[in-house]
Formats: structure tokens, C-alpha cells, sequence
């Protein structure tokens, strides 16, 4: 979806073209910062010339791969400023210049960071707003959004198509699944029913009963999927109810309202099982895991014990008693039943959480990032695990009200006091240092997403040298990529 020659030559002009600079991925150097730059192609560019501010002859930049628009500088300084432009020679002769950009270099050891964000928009709540957008970064610090920071991909066929809350995970043959928050019943044009359940079959119930104009007022019980081989066309969108149609009414009989599926996110451990059924035995790589409320048909839910191996059962939670829950999965079309899979339980006492992540130290340790809900402070909690089972982390506090008094956020220090949808990730390779992006949209702070960066999972400094995609974007989550799927993706969508 490459622009007109006239458009794009604006856009250069116009100091829009996207730069990015990453740390050094030189095992070899302490000493010298190297930056790793990527700007959108210029379609009837004969060349580029880069230009540095206060560069030296100890400074040199060469392409690193068969592209044109990325470049490698070498013999920075570590920990130093530096400013980047970018000129492109038209066939014509004429020159552009791209705005100067600053970016601290570092000279920190492991790969470079290439992530691409999935997220979507909330200043209102149109289509295209509560639709898949884009963003991607070499730094894990500086976001910039692909397609003019609107959506690249909105459903088609699902009553009135909009998500919230996009996930998306590449799988092992290469190719990407997407997984959102169902918004569709959101002025739908109709009911639509008969939508797939969780098991592979259809769905009994022939319409549902809240198509609605309250926005909030839409639980569906259902997560929105789609594939796509390089996240430039989605297919297979598809609407799955995560719970039984018997349970969802007995639901609904109990409490007076619907189950709600809202944030969903994908576990695994690189193709490891990570849970095994301990009634029929069959294994499993995958599990979903989705924030909800009270129990699964309003009176118990499905809790496994992994010290007895054994299916338990849970009662006495309430509605307003939000929990997150995991079906499991081999390959996205058919899932096990649902059933509890965290609530954090600092002293014996189980608190209300939502919006669970997880993520790994690469060395034996998962951890989970939640919104803690305990006595009404609504930041970010933090627990451990040494696996991926269910309720594996519920006791294994780290930061929480209910344990010892302080979130994350509060800890590291930082000027955001609540915030929700957060998601940790390693920026580096090799490199023992992890960014936690926390969704703070109710700090009414300049910038909306607030990054926490650790050494140790323990103790957490924010870090606000950062930049994102403007306006009022939400709850994002990032996915590891390629430099020639990062490339892909500048040259299709541009910026």
C-alpha cells in the first residue's frame, strides 16, 4: 500500500518519516554505541545521505542488508545524544530532508529490538477507532504507528465489528494470530447468533438478547481471533464463545447479567506443553487466558489443583468479582473448558484482579503483571511462578495492596498512580533488563503509556524517555518480529 510519489515526497518534507535507533547488538564492544536506523522508503529515491549531528571520522554508518532505508552507525558514544537526519535524492535531482530526530545510543550486548505493538484507539468509540492499529520500534522505548496511526485491519462479518484490547502472538511456523476484546454487539446492525463455541460446535442459542447502544453494556462471553501470515492481511475472523451455552445462561440466571471476556492473552513456552488435562491427559501448548467475573455458571467454576493433579471447584464469588481465567489450546480452533487460572492470594486472601500478562526471565521464571484491585487502587500488581500452571502464581506476591502495600508503579516512584493493560517484554537479547508498558489512562498525564524498566523483577524505576503514537491510544501488546517483517510492514502500511 505504497503512497503516490507527490504524497510521500510531503510526508518527507514534512518530517514525518519514521527514524528509529536501538541499542548496540555488539557482543564484541563495551566501549563504542552503535544505532540501528529505519525510515520509510522513498519510492523514486536514487539515494539517501545521513546526517549527524557533531559527527567525527570516528563515526561511520554503512547498510546493513539488501534495503536501502536502514542503516547502521558505528563509534558512538555510550549513554550520549545524538541527532539523526535522513535526505533522499529524487529522480529528479530535487532533495528532501526528514526532521531531526534525537535518540540516546547505549552500548548495551544482545539483539536488536524490533516489536511490533498491536492497540487500538479510545477518544471515541467509532469502527476504526476499536479496530487493529499498528506500531513498531527498535528500542522498545520509541513507538512509531504504521497507516497514519489509524486501524490496519476491522472485522467484517461480526455484527458491529469492533475490539478492543488486541494480543497478537507468532506462532511456530511463522505466522501471526490475532486475539481481541468482542466489542460487536456495539450498535449492531443485527443479533447476530449460531457463533462458534469453544469445543468446535455451534452455539444452540440463535440471537443474543443485548445488541445495544450502551457501550459498555456488551458482554458477549466470546473472543474475536484472526490469522494472518505477515500482519498485513487478516483472515479466518472468527467469534468464539469461551463457556458453554449452558453456562453462560446459568450465568446470567445468577447474576443478572453475562459473563464478560475482556483482555485475552496467549501463554506458551516456546512450543513446551504447559499443561496437561489430568482427565483425559491430553497436552496442550497453548492456553488463552481472558479476564472475567464470578464463577462460570454463577455458582462454582472448574479450579485445577496441580499438588492432587485434580480438578476442584470454586463457589461464592459475586459479579463485581473479577478473576482471570484460561481455556487451552493446540491450534486456536478448539479449546478446553474454562476454568480459573490466577487470582492473586497474599495471605491467604484471594483479591480481585483483571487484565493479566504474563511474561518470562528466560531462566526457570514466569511473572505476572495484573490491575490490582484490592481497596479500590487500581494499578499494577506483580506475581511469580516457576510454571505456567493454573493458579501456579496465586501466592507468590511480589507487588500488591493486598501483600505489602505498594504496586509497581508505586514502587518504581512514579508520577502514575493507577493504570491497567500493561505488557512486559526483554527489549535485548541476552541482556537482563525488561521494560513493563502500564496503560494509565486515567493519570491524565502527557503521555498515556507510562514504561517501568528492571534488572530483577523486584525492584522497578520508571523510565519516561519515551514516545508513542498520539492521542488517546489503549492497552497495548507487543510481538517480537524480523528485520525483514519490520521492513515489510514500513513498506506496506507506511507511517
Amino acid at each position: 500500500m505504497k503512497k503516490l510519489l507527490s504524497m510521500l515526497a510531503a510526508v518527507i518534507a514534512a518530517g514525518m518519516t519514521f527514524t528509529a535507533f536501538s541499542c548496540s547488538d555488539d557482543s564484541s564492544s563495551s566501549d563504542d554505541a552503535k544505532a540501528f536506523i529505519v525510515w520509510e522508503a522513498v519510492d523514486d529515491a536514487v539515494s539517501y545521505n545521513i546526517g549527524i549531528a557533531g559527527s567525527s571520522s570516528k563515526i561511520t554508518y554503512k547498510n546493513t542488508g539488501s534495503a536501502d532505508n536502514y542503516y547502521e552507525w558505528s563509534g558512538l558514544e555510550d549513554g550520549e545524544e545524538y541527532t539523526f537526519s535522513i535526505y533522499a535524492t529524487l529522480s529528479d535531482g530535487t532533495n528532501t530532508k526528514t526532521n531531526a530526530v534525537t535518540r540516546t545510543v547505549c552500548a548495551e550486548k544482545g539483539g536488536r529490538c524490533l516489536r511490533v505493538m498491536g492497540y487500538f484507539r479510545d477518544s471515541g468509540s467509532t469502527l476504526e477507532e476499536q479496530s487493529l492499529h499498528l506500531a513498531v520500534t527498535t528500542d522498545g522505548l520509541h513507538w512509531q504507528s504504521l497507516n497514519g496511526n489509524t486501524g490496519v485491519f476491522q472485522l467484517s462479518t461480526i455484527g458491529g465489528n469492533r475490539v478492543r484490547d488486541p494480543y497478537i502472538v507468532k506462532k511456530p511456523d511463522g505466522k501471526y494470530l490475532m486475539i481481541a476484546t468482542d466489542w460487536t454487539t456495539y450498535l449492531s446492525p443485527s443479533s447476530p447468533g449460531n457463533h462458534r463455541l469453544y469445543d468446535g460446535t455451534t452455539s444452540a442459542i440463535s440471537d443474543w438478547d443485548y445488541v445495544t447502544n450502551d457501550y459498555w453494556n456488551v458482554n458477549t462471553t466470546c473472543l474475536i481471533f484472526a490469522d494472518s501470515d505477515d500482519m498485513t492481511e487478516w483472515t479466518n475472523e472468527r467469534q468464539i464463545q469461551m463457556v458453554s451455552d449452558e453456562e453462560k445462561t446459568e450465568f446470567k440466571a445468577a447474576y443478572g447479567n453475562y459473563q464478560f471476556c475482556w483482555a485475552p492473552e496467549i501463554i506458551h513456552n516456546n512450543g513446551e506443553v504447559i499443561f496437561t488435562d489430568p482427565e483425559t491427559e491430553e497436552t496442550y501448548t497453548y492456553g488463552v487466558i481472558w479476564s472475567g467475573s464470578g464463577e462460570t455458571n454463577g455458582t462454582t467454576s472448574k479450579s485445577y489443583n496441580s499438588k492432587k493433579n485434580k480438578y476442584e471447584t470454586t463457589s461464592g464469588r459475586d459479579f463485581y468479582y473479577r478473576r482471570t481465567f484460561v481455556n487451552y489450546t493446540n491450534d486456536f480452533e478448539k479449546f478446553t473448558d474454562a476454568q480459573v487460572y490466577f487470582e492473586p492470594t497474599p495471605n491467604g486472601t484471594a483479591n480481585s484482579n483483571i487484565d493479566a500478562s504474563v511474561c518470562t526471565d528466560d531462566k526457570g521464571k514466569f511473572y505476572i503483571f495484573f490491575k490490582d484491585e484490592k481497596s479500590g487502587y487500581y494499578g499494577m500488581g506483580e506475581n511469580y511462578s516457576t510454571s505456567l500452571l493454573p493458579n501456579s502464581f496465586n501466592a507468590n506476591c511480589i507487588w500488591g495492596r493486598g501483600w505489602n502495600g505498594k504496586q509497581v508503579q508505586e514502587a518504581a516512584g512514579g508520577t502514575y498512580n493507577q493504570g491497567e493493560g500493561m505488557f512486559c517484554f526483554r527489549p535485548n537479547a541476552g541482556v537482563d533488563k525488561w521494560y513493563c508498558v502500564l496503560d494509565a489512562h486515567d493519570a491524565h498525564q502527557s503521555k498515556v503509556f507510562a514504561t517501568f524498566e528492571t534488572t530483577d523483577f523486584m525492584t522497578w524505576k520508571e523510565n519516561d524517555k519515551t514516545s508513542w503514537p498520539t492521542g488517546d491510544i489503549r492497552h497495548g501488546a507487543c510481538v517480537e518480529v524480523t528485520l525483514d517483517e519490520m521492513l515489510k510492514l514500513i513498506d506496506y502500511y507506511g507511517f
